[in-house]
């Protein structure tokens, strides 16, 4: 998390971009992919045999007029961050070759998934949900967890801005991040409120913590994910399967 120095991936992207956004959308495309299309199959196959056994159209059944198994429909979490919001600042250089900056480094990646959420749920929504399945995705900042990972972010962030009073800083940041943070078991609570709420409330929003917000305007915009959905798949090399397109 916001490494002092821009680092890149074996694949020669920056390192934030790649681990916090890139290798996510690549596995949720492909596990969705797969299952969408194993849904696809099956339900091809069910609803030709109902047809021959009773001579009929398909009958409107279950919330995506089929009869769903226990459990159908996937939800996919993003998992966005507050910081969102300074993402835009990164948004011209995604790969932070002329500027590279921690925080909006990380901050873009977590916008890039806030964006996703909803790209998800726009794809998920014009196809045949009788065919694919109700899947639903949601973006969610969980709340600054009182971790490893964030309490060195900001022991490393506070000793470069105050490297001459680092012996001060450190005692009084130690002080007080059981008091402005979240515990992690807190932080579990919110990521499974926005994994099991009804699809219907949360289908392509962003959590804040424990309820749903709004998030930064920069991040609803619809030709923005477009676009960054199109450099994914570029830069992966992945072809998006029918069921996504």
């Amino acid at each position: 998390m916001s490494p002092a120095n821009r680092l890149l991936s074996e694949d020669g992207l920056e390192l934030q971009f790649q681990v916090n956004f890139l290798s996510h959308w690549l596995l949720a495309n492909g596990l969705l992919s797969q299952q969408r299309r194993r849904r696809a199959k099956r339900n091809g196959k069910h609803s030709k045999h109902r047809n021959h056994s009773n001579g009929s159209d398909s009958s409107n059944n279950g919330c995506c007029g089929y009869q769903l198994r226990s459990g159908e429909g996937t939800r996919l979490v993003m998992l966005s961050s507050l910081t969102h919001h300074a993402g835009q600042l990164q948004w011209n250089d995604k790969q932070s070759m002329a500027n590279y900056n921690p925080f909006t480094s990380y901050a873009l990646s977590k916008l890039c998934n806030t964006m996703m959420a909803a790209e998800f749920q726009k794809r998920f929504d014009r196809n045949d949900s009788s065919r694919y399945g109700c899947d639903s995705a949601v973006a969610i900042h969980p709340g600054v967890v009182h971790t490893h990972l964030a309490t060195g972010f900001f022991q490393q962030t506070g000793s470069t801005a105050l490297p001459f009073m680092k012996h001060v800083v450190t005692p009084v940041l130690n002080a007080l991040y059981p008091i402005l943070m979240r515990t992690p078991d807190n932080s579990a609570d919110s990521m499974l409120l926005a994994a099991l709420m009804p699809a219907d409330k949360v289908a392509g929003r962003y959590f804040h913590n424990d309820r749903l917000s709004r998030p930064n305007k920069f991040a609803e915009d619809p030709d923005r994910a477009v676009e960054l959905w199109d450099l994914a798949t570029e830069l992966t090399g992945l072809q998006t399967c029918a069921s996504l397109a």
